[in-house]
């Protein structure tokens, strides 16, 4: 299931504004709830919107971040006009670049997610000495590897954003990728050292304390059951054929609307 939007179709004769469709397709991957992907099972790890962290409604105990990022914000900001600075027009319309602030508060930020990242990798996999070791350690080399290329090619990406004269529209879309990027190091610097040794305990319950992190959408119970012992967020979609006459309401919360399903 795909639960993220389509990317928006510029269309040359309405002034783009950002956020216009309400979110930015897969340039939001890391920002918000989606579908479980054995691929990438870090995302449920990425850190959650900050706004998010202020509303009153929840009646449940929220964990503080798992790391404290400096700039937690830098993921979710909007970018505007301000943001870009003119340089010249062709046929396409103004061109030019992401202004110097905006650029060096990215750079700021993935140099802190590199260095989280390497501190992380070196933790958790360490080259193992001694016989029989070869399968250990070529997971952990995979792993390392894995986060490097990552930093690597979030580099590049906020690179280009000097390097490259672009429209106000590509640069918007070029802005969302890099924090896509970023968040995904996040996720996966939470993911290794504080969310997949809950999720490889058997005997860990702690529902109680959700993690402030994007959680997951997901159809299947049994990953939906370890999801919720461990704190991490989760909605529960369930099959139709689940659903029937019988169902019915069995109790609202006071404080939110939430829906206890019974058969």
């Amino acid at each position: 299931m795909d639960f993220v939007p389509e990317v928006p179709i510029h269309n040359s004769d309405i002034e783009f504004s950002y956020n216009a469709d309400g979110m930015l397709g897969a340039f939001e991957l890391f920002k918000w709830p989606a579908s479980y992907n054995n691929a990438v099972p870090h995302a449920i790890a990425a850190p959650i919107n900050p706004i998010l962290l202020q509303c009153q409604r929840q009646d449940y105990a929220m964990c503080g971040p798992p790391y404290q990022w400096q700039d937690a914000e830098v993921c979710f900001m909007n970018v505007t006009h301000e943001q870009f600075t003119v340089s010249g027009t062709t046929e396409r319309g103004e061109v030019g670049q992401i202004n110097q602030r905006t650029y060096l508060r990215l750079m700021r930020v993935l140099r802190e997610a590199r260095t989280v990242a390497a501190e992380v990798a070196g933790k958790h996999f360490p080259r193992l000495e001694g016989k029989n070791k070869y399968n250990e350690n070529h997971h952990h080399l995979k792993e390392y590897v894995f986060a490097q290329k990552l930093c690597y090619h979030t580099y590049r990406a906020v690179s280009k954003l000097r390097e490259l004269i672009m429209t106000p529209f590509d640069a918007i879309m070029w802005v969302c990728e890099v924090q896509r990027m970023i968040q995904e190091i996040r996720a996966w610097c939470i993911y290794v050292h504080r969310v997949k040794g809950r999720i490889d305990n058997p005997n860990l319950v702690d529902n109680m304390n959700v993690l402030p992190v994007r959680g997951v959408i997901m159809s299947h119970p049994s990953v939906v059951q370890t999801m919720h012992w461990v704190g991490i967020p989760v909605w529960y979609v369930r099959h139709q054929g689940t659903l029937h006459e019988r169902t019915r309401i069995g109790a609202v919360t006071r404080n939110a609307d939430v829906i206890s399903l019974f058969d």
